[in-house]
């Protein structure tokens, strides 16, 4: 097992506009790893006909599509480049490199051990934060895939409607009525309960809630030998029980921050608001609608008292929360949200950060590095490719996403962040760096210790579509071409698709 093996890495940032989907595809001729980070898109269509799917789902019909087939660049220009420069093993050299997972629809191949009628499989789902164009992809995922977990970070169902309330305000903190009455089912289920919402939809999905007290969490990837192909199994293990070193890891960590002051004030809006407009319909304030809000308690009728109604809304019944939602009690939220929140509110601190990348010890990898944009490559007549990176041994692979971590607003979250990601920047090439590029949440040092040396500029990725939210900012495009970063902004245009292909020869141990 000690021989030398391909390791293929297929990486899209799929064009969604302003949300976020990307996913990874790792395979070495067996059985793949599949993960997936965010799945979401503003302005999505509610109807699910086939000529009038939303962008998010036909993403999705292209990334499950890609699973079941694979790309074989062996003649591709860049892959005779590189085999000429590093001299693969012979019998490396005449099987070549085999992916799984790109969009480069033209050139897919069916894998033949696969019914082109089965769902593919999905090994992880990692949930950044609960904004709407993060998380209203999950359900058509969930209808088209298997997934075996999904992860989500630790926060409370009220914190996690105040985030739902904030990812369908405008440019300027403005809740907008028809993107609240737009929030599908799913969506508005999972803010709720997500365990509620995940058990209803699919009864094997396990979900993973990382803990508020340690906010690291790790997933080694291993591989076993599969006879039947002659290639490896890629398995995830989350204990590092395995006899075989990883080949990869996923590792997130969330923020030390406390939103606690944030859902206190828009708790004790929202009860001071509701009572106003209870007291203008049913004075004696007894309606099965207050019940129902309020868990069946009674408005006393000092309402200098409510305090102790501030904890008395259960925000994890997705009934209640579709009530506050409804036409009758839309001012009250409204109201609430535009006292409890300000520009300065520091929202999502505990969203997820992940690294996907190399292991941390040494490994003696030797890898080619392309990168492409739409769904050619250089074989087609129309090329699609954005530039080619050849790379020698042991060079920066991974990437680290940063959902809407707020890290540019307080010191003290760069300072965690660079302190967390120091040695996992030495083995990053591309970085999607928080909240779209926006300026708030944009500091230039998030951009300090990427490669080797830590001195290397990474690819920065931005999934934006519109000037207005101006994302991502012109602060952000400036300071990382700057120091020399290339600098990709995904539309919801498919030629603006960013996928990486990375053919990595390695020992499996």
């Amino acid at each position: 097992m000690n021989k030398h093996e391909f390791l293929t890495v297929t990486r899209t940032q799929w064009a969604v506009g302003q949300g976020f989907f990307h996913t990874g595809a790792l395979y070495a001729d067996g059985k793949p790893f599949i993960y997936v980070f965010d799945c979401g898109a503003k302005g999505n269509a509610k109807t699910g006909t086939e000529t009038t799917k939303d962008r998010i789902q036909l993403e999705i019909d292209k990334f499950t599509e890609s699973l079941k087939n694979y790309w074989f660049p062996r003649y591709n220009p860049y892959w005779q480049h590189w085999q000429k420069v590093h001299y693969p093993p012979q019998e490396l050299h005449d099987r070549g490199a085999i992916f799984i997972g790109t969009p480069f629809e033209d050139e897919w191949h069916p894998i033949l051990q696969i019914q082109q009628s089965t769902k593919p499989s999905i090994d992880i789902v990692y949930i950044s934060h609960f904004d709407e164009d993060h998380i209203n992809g999950l359900d058509y995922l969930l209808n088209k895939t298997n997934i075996k977990e999904i992860s989500i970070p630790y926060t409370s169902a009220a914190k996690r409607f105040i985030d739902l309330l904030n990812s369908i305000s405008d440019e300027h903190g403005t809740l907008q009525t028809t993107a609240i009455q737009n929030i599908d089912n799913f969506t508005l289920q999972f803010i709720a309960n997500p365990s509620i919402a995940l058990a209803n939809r699919s009864a094997n999905t396990v979900l993973r809630e990382v803990n508020n007290r340690n906010s690291n969490s790790i997933t080694y990837i291993h591989p076993t030998y599969n006879q039947q192909t002659g290639g490896y199994d890629l398995n995830p293990d989350p204990f590092q029980v395995a006899s075989t070193k990883p080949i990869w890891i996923l590792y997130t960590h969330s923020l030390k921050g406390d939103a606690h002051n944030i859902e206190y004030s828009f708790k004790k809006a929202l009860v001071e608001e509701i009572i106003k407009i209870q007291e203008q319909d049913d004075p004696n304030c007894n309606s099965s609608e207050i019940a129902k809000i309020f868990g069946g308690q009674r408005f006393p009728s000092d309402t200098s008292c409510i305090e102790k109604f501030l904890h008395q809304i259960d925000f994890s019944d997705y009934e209640t929360l579709r009530l506050l939602l409804s036409r009758k009690y839309l001012s009250a939220i409204k109201k609430a949200y535009r006292k409890a929140l300000n520009k300065k509110a520091s929202l999502n601190i505990t969203s997820q950060i992940l690294y996907s990348g190399p292991p941390l010890s040494p490994y003696n990898f030797k890898t080619c590095h392309a990168y492409w944009r739409g769904d050619k490559t250089l074989n087609n007549d129309r090329p699609g490719s954005y530039g080619v990176n050849t790379s020698f041994a042991s060079p920066p692979c991974g990437w680290i996403g940063c959902g809407d971590a707020p890290i540019g607003r307080n010191p003290q979250y760069l300072t965690e962040f660079n302190r967390v990601f120091e040695t996992f920047k030495t083995e990053t090439r591309t970085f999607a760096p928080p909240h779209h590029g926006s300026e708030s949440y944009w500091s230039d040092k998030l951009l300090d210790g990427f490669g080797f040396w830590g001195n290397e500029a990474p690819i920065c990725v931005f999934s934006a579509n519109s000037l207005r939210w101006s994302h991502p900012s012109t602060k952000a495009i400036l300071s990382a071409n700057s120091i020399g970063s290339p600098t990709i902004v995904v539309t919801n245009d498919a030629r603006s698709r960013f996928t990486e292909t990375i053919e990595i020869i390695t020992q499996f141990d």
